[in-house]
């Protein structure tokens, strides 16, 4: 079959880029990808072809990200309407492609996400759907796209999951219970984090790759059958920002496993190329959170790397455009540490840098990872209340899963994946 092949470009500025490359290989060896696998890369792949064609899938990066090879089975090129952006719209219609080859009717493919996104352990569980065709999609199409590989659960009820990606990626994930009834998760955007914030432990260890939308979402189908989930924060491993596509593209689909846009959550240290796209792109209510963690410009240059590139004044600003656009308040995430940046006059340098109407903000107590101490409670009393006297909406969160090494800064997977 002739040769097709289209780079397609995405650049996060200079940090991370990734090239894809399409090609027909004329193979039909679909097991690396996984059930979502070929919901999310068809999606992004088949636009591109001009015939049928069998397809390999390059990842190659631009001197971070590796060069691993997907293939994916043969599936007609059909033209896709433009619609609003919906589960219908993304990657099922190809995904009921695949299954035409089956002489599968097009509706199955709708059957089988509703199934995973409402918990089903496995397609054995999918009564509706033939069990000829279950065995065959067992058999051919794994899943998930990510490999348990161990799980702890804590005092509290958090529950922490060490995943590996299909090219031996550690990624770290999080199941938060409270007491109200909340079930939140925390997932991961990246293995790894390229921007080493020095209090986070993430930061610390070795940076794999971006995640795929497929992988992000598997992370919160996990929980999904373990018990119902009602709320989600790409708190956990990586920036967000970074990997923007993939993030909106899990995040838009999370509706169906419970979790509204009002209750999804992105947080970014202020990659300004990503949170630019966010505030323009992004017209569902998907909430906001800036890592802040010192307002003091040369004080956050120490703490966090990023500030370098981009200054918080500019990052500021720019939420101060996304509370203008999209009438939604930002959170503002503040993790304590003591002697460090958890004095009156830092909270006050702090409620001078936020508009009370425009900002929130979540004072974090410090996760041991080894790199600071942790302010004291009577110091993060002092701290919130020169907030409350400048009018400042602030609260301290409630620490969960200190002891597993599952609370905010503390996942750093120590797993047998490959570098």
């Amino acid at each position: 079959m002739p040769i097709l092949r289209q780079l397609l470009h995405y650049r996060s500025d200079a940090v991370c880029s990734t090239v894809w490359s399409l090609e027909c290989s004329g193979c039909s060896d679909a097991r690396t990808l996984g059930l979502l696998g070929l919901l999310g890369l068809l999606g992004r792949c088949s636009r591109s072809l001009r015939d049928d064609a069998c397809v390999a899938v390059t990842l190659a990066g631009e001197g971070m990200l590796p060069g691993p090879s997907h293939r994916l089975a043969a599936i007609p090129r059909r033209p896709s309407p433009a619609r609003p952006a919906s589960v219908e719209r993304m990657d099922l219609a190809l995904l009921a492609d695949t299954l035409a080859g089956r002489s599968q009717p097009a509706y199955r493919a709708r059957q089988i996400w509703d199934w995973a996104a409402r918990g089903a352990a496995g397609y054995e569980a999918m009564t509706n759907v033939p069990a000829a065709l279950r065995a065959d999609l067992a058999a051919d199409v794994p899943f998930s796209t990510l490999e348990l590989e161990r799980q702890a659960e804590a005092r509290d009820g958090t529950v922490k999951a060490l995943f590996c990606t299909w090219d031996g990626k550690p990624v770290e994930a999080v199941l938060m219970r409270y007491r109200d009834g909340r079930r939140s998760i925390c997932v991961s955007s990246q293995s790894g984090c390229p921007l080493t914030c020095t209090f986070c432990a993430t930061g610390q260890m070795r940076f794999g790759r971006n995640l795929t939308a497929s992988e992000i979402l598997d992370q919160a189908l996990h929980f999904r059958r373990i018990e119902a989930v009602d709320h989600c924060v790409f708190m956990g491993m990586g920036e967000p920002m970074l990997n923007l596509d993939a993030v909106l593209e899990a995040a838009r689909r999370l509706p169906d496993l419970g979790i509204t846009n009002r209750r999804t959550t992105i947080s970014t240290v202020g990659w300004l190329p990503g949170l630019r796209r966010f505030v323009d792109e992004v017209e569902e209510p998907i909430r906001l959170a800036l890592s802040l963690h010192a307002a003091d410009p040369a004080l956050r240059s120490r703490l966090m790397p990023v500030n370098e590139r981009f200054p918080i004044a500019d990052v500021v600003a720019e939420c101060r455009r996304y509370v203008s656009l999209r009438r939604r308040r930002v959170f503002v995430e503040y993790v304590m540490l003591a002697g460090v940046n958890d004095s009156p006059d830092q909270a006050a340098q702090l409620a001078a840098l936020l508009d009370p109407k425009a900002f929130k903000v979540n004072l974090i107590p410090y996760n041991p990872t080894g790199a600071f101490d942790g302010s004291s409670r009577p110091a993060i009393a002092a701290f919130k209340a020169v907030l409350d006297r400048s009018g400042v909406p602030a609260t301290v969160r409630l620490t969960r899963g200190r002891d597993i090494d599952a609370a905010c800064g503390q996942l750093a997977a120590q797993a047998t994946a490959q570098p």
